[in-house]
């Protein structure tokens, strides 16, 4: 039996480890649902860091979501200089699970290649279940369509240099179709570059729906299109601040412990 005290708040950070599951009629899924659903009825203060993810758990577990309070994540402004890379490129990070959707980024970008000078950067672990990775299908991509000298796969970097590749970059992808929060976009976006992602899941809602965005998250040719678009026609500096100055004031460590004191006071007070 799961036991709760009163005063105890339990963070469920995203609902990946159940979405990201295709066959739901699995053991696998059906487990992990009804665990969920234990897991929230016993719970009397549960976090998490999107409404989406919130809404989620309402609908796996038919439970009402008072116990359910959305705080999120904090997001701080890589701390390095923006200034010219030497070489102009388009950067996506995310790890090589199949769900981040990274085959359709090279897909788009291998049909834009010969109308751009930019290179294509993809930043993530490649060391996953071949069941779930797309790593191997991509450098088969890439191998097979002369991509080499183009894509260039970085695995194990320095947070430095993960935080200048963001700063410095002419374009920032994300192509996932499940995220809770979705991070990176944000923090790209506090660089002040341009960025695009999909309309999946949380990542509109955590955006604050501020960026570019694509429809069908799996088509190369409407990704490639937005891409070509932003490339030529880059937004200015003016509108590129000022998207960064209100995710940074969303996400500011200040006002996110703000939300958590107000719930550790109201959970004192009940």
């Amino acid at each position: 039996p799961i036991l709760y005290k009163k005063n105890e708040i339990l963070t469920i950070h995203d609902l990946i480890p159940i979405d990201s599951i295709e066959d739901k009629e699995s053991k696998l899924y059906k487990t992990r649902k009804k665990a969920l659903k234990r897991i929230i009825d016993k719970g009397n203060n549960i976090v998490t860091i999107s409404q989406y993810s919130k809404d989620r758990m309402i609908e796996l577990s038919d439970n009402d979501g008072k116990n359910i309070t959305v705080i999120p994540n904090a997001v701080k402004k890589p701390t390095i200089t923006k200034e010219q890379a030497e070489e102009k490129y388009i950067l996506s990070i995310n790890a090589f699970n199949i769900y981040k959707n990274q085959m359709t980024l090279v897909k788009a970008f291998n049909i834009i290649r010969d109308k751009i000078e930019d290179k294509l950067v993809l930043v993530g672990r490649p060391e996953l279940d071949g069941k779930t990775s797309s790593y191997n299908d991509i450098v088969d991509f890439i191998d097979e369509n002369d991509l080499k000298d183009r894509v260039q796969i970085l695995s194990y970097i320095s947070d430095e240099e993960r935080d200048k590749l963001l700063c410095r970059t002419d374009l920032f992808v994300s192509t996932s179709t499940i995220e809770g929060f979705g991070r990176t976009p944000v923090e790209a976006a506090m660089c002040e570059v341009p960025v695009i992602t999909t309309k999946e899941t949380a990542l509109p809602e955590t955006t604050m729906n501020l960026l570019y965005y694509y429809d069908n998250p799996y088509d190369e040719n409407e990704l490639a299109t937005e891409m070509l678009k932003i490339l030529n026609n880059k937004p200015s500096d003016a509108k590129l601040k000022e998207i960064s100055l209100q995710l940074k004031e969303k996400y500011s460590l200040e006002n996110i412990s703000k939300e958590y004191s107000k719930l550790f006071e109201k959970i004192v007070n009940d």
